[in-house]
């Protein structure tokens, strides 16, 4: 019995060990310490996928991650301009900042492009509530509904 109760005591200590160490360590990282390197990941960031890693993992509302969603949009312009399906405009919607300007023509240009109720529901669903686009969309829904039946 004595025995269980040691080897029950040194399992605890060693949770109690390891969980101090593991705090110490979290809290001795600031979130802006990195700053440096993600400056650095934005400036060799070349491509879609590269910028928008940075955007989405750099700290929130740091002046990286501002910087990474301009760099972001001017990437997606062209590729919006571009865009003649509503499955490419899904994807720079996806892709763009949450609303940015890119990401606003987007949900625009995917409303006209909308011919089917769940590409008309993808836009009122995305769309922010009580945006022009999102009660164009509403309408847009229910003409597309009365047409299937």
């Amino acid at each position: 019995m004595k025995g269980k109760m040691t080897l029950g005591a040194a399992w605890s200590v060693l949770f109690v060990f390891m969980f101090v160490l593991a705090v110490a360590g979290y809290n001795s990282v600031s979130s802006t310490a990195d700053d440096s390197s993600w400056e650095s990941r934005l400036e060799a960031a070349a491509t879609l996928g590269e910028v928008r890693g940075v955007y989405v993992y750099a700290p929130r509302g740091s002046e990286v991650q501002k910087a990474a969603a301009k760099k972001l949009e001017a990437i997606l312009k062209p590729i919006l301009a571009a865009a003649t399906t509503f499955e490419e405009v899904w994807e720079v919607c996806r892709d763009a900042p949450r609303g940015s300007e890119v990401w606003k023509a987007a949900l625009e240009k995917m409303l006209s492009l909308a011919t089917t109720l769940e590409e008309a529901r993808k836009v009122s669903v995305y769309a922010p509530k009580g945006s022009e686009v999102r009660k164009a969309a509403a309408k847009k829904l229910e003409a597309l509904w009365s047409n299937t039946k």
